[in-house]
């Protein structure tokens, strides 16, 4: 009997990757990757895509979808929005995951989020942002501490030094405990589900990963 299909959200740093292998040996797991250029360091889409090239030798999965995220990030930005941003990032993530899910037949979204570990990883946040999709998401991580998921990842063989963690749109001071009612009008006034529609029907699949591939996309992501 086939594997179920799985949309997994991998960033490139240590936690994602963690989910998606797990994740792995139950279903067929879609990575998905959205590439926040410009607004991260130099070189860390590269560091993402080893990442997922390592995830790939270990886990054998078919294809990584990219999805081009700065039309995102400079919406909100533009507007003021900043100390809402990181929960507007991801709740906008789970509503163009989930398109992407349905798109691929795919049971389900999943994240490697870990309770309280980042500001859109609070239990508020994490309750307001998953109102964004009406697909189900899986969290294996939720319950874990950072040194639980760092053993995992070097037990899998997916640990590495360099890690993608660098988001230049983040505030100092991100909002904990966002209010549903507040990222509702956000939203609305963002015009977030027309850039959504756009931004994932430019999302792009990569098979091999090697360096033909990621010098394609970057060049497309650059434009």
């Amino acid at each position: 009997m086939p594997k179920k299909k799985v949309i997994v959200l991998v960033s490139g740093g240590i936690d994602s990757p963690v989910a998606a292998a797990l994740l792995a040996k139950k279903y067929e797991i879609v990575p998905l990757h959205f590439s926040h250029y410009p607004f991260y360091c130099k070189g860390s889409f590269e560091r993402a895509m080893k990442v997922l090239a390592s995830l790939k030798e270990k886990t054998g999965f078919k294809e990584v979808i990219i999805v081009p995220w700065a039309p995102v990030l400079k919406a909100v930005l533009e507007k003021g929005y900043r100390d809402y941003i990181c929960v507007l990032c991801r709740a906008a993530m789970f509503r163009a995951a989930g398109q992407i899910a349905k798109k691929e037949g795919a049971i389900a979204i999943a994240t490697g989020e870990a309770l309280a570990q980042k500001a859109s990883q609070t239990l508020a946040n994490m309750a307001v942002t998953s109102i964004a999709t009406d697909v189900q998401i899986f969290r294996p991580l939720l319950g874990m501490d950072k040194s639980e998921i760092e053993a995992l990842s070097k037990r899998f063989g997916l640990w590495t030094t360099e890690h993608v963690g660098c988001c230049t749109a983040t505030p100092e001071k991100p909002k904990t405990r966002a209010k549903a009612l507040v990222l509702e009008k956000q939203w609305e006034k963002l015009g977030f589900d027309e850039i959504i529609k756009t931004v994932v029907s430019k999302m792009q699949k990569l098979k091999d990963l090697d360096k033909a591939e990621i010098s394609y996309i970057l060049e497309k992501l650059r434009k």
